[in-house]
């Protein structure tokens, strides 16, 4: 017996194989388009990021630059203006530290920008501030002097732009 090897017969026509090619250039196409605005969309998104660092860095930096400047204008010795001034300066650190809150929200603990405790003692040195401008029996330079000390290693802390 002989046996025949034979080969199924798989040649496709002409129209097929043109059928499959536009297929697959189709399908190219589409993935190319799809990575292109991908590409784009992530480029953007990082852009947005970016600036919105950057805007919360700037406003947190003025906020503190705000709060020492509320603190300098303070005299040693207190008037009727001290409690307006620290008043201000307490708005300004409440504000500094929303912004590090929302940093960190927003971008983890990689966003931050200043300590927790930072805060923590600037309310201190504050409240001790008011305690001795109630009083008004004892100079208020040295609890200013530590406040602007703390104020300013927060503003030294902060990424300058």
């Amino acid at each position: 017996m002989m046996y025949r090897k034979s080969q199924p017969h798989l040649q496709a026509s002409m129209a097929d194989l043109r059928f499959h090619r536009r297929v697959l250039l189709i399908a190219c196409i589409i993935l190319l388009a799809a990575t292109a605005f991908l590409t784009v969309t992530l480029i953007r998104g990082q852009y947005t990021q970016d600036k919105a660092r950057d805007q919360l860095t700037q406003r947190m930096y003025s906020a503190c630059a705000s709060a020492i400047d509320e603190v300098n204008k303070i005299g040693g010795i207190t008037s009727s203006g001290t409690a307006a001034q620290l008043a201000r300066a307490r708005q300004y650190i409440f504000y500094m530290e929303q912004l590090n809150a929302m940093s960190v929200s927003m971008y983890g603990e990689s966003g931050r920008m200043a300590q927790a405790d930072a805060f923590t003692v600037l309310y201190a040195d504050l409240d001790d501030f008011e305690k001795l401008v109630q009083q008004s029996t004892s100079s208020t330079i040295d609890i200013r002097t530590l406040l602007l000390t703390h104020l300013r290693a927060v503003q030294a802390y902060l990424p300058q732009q």
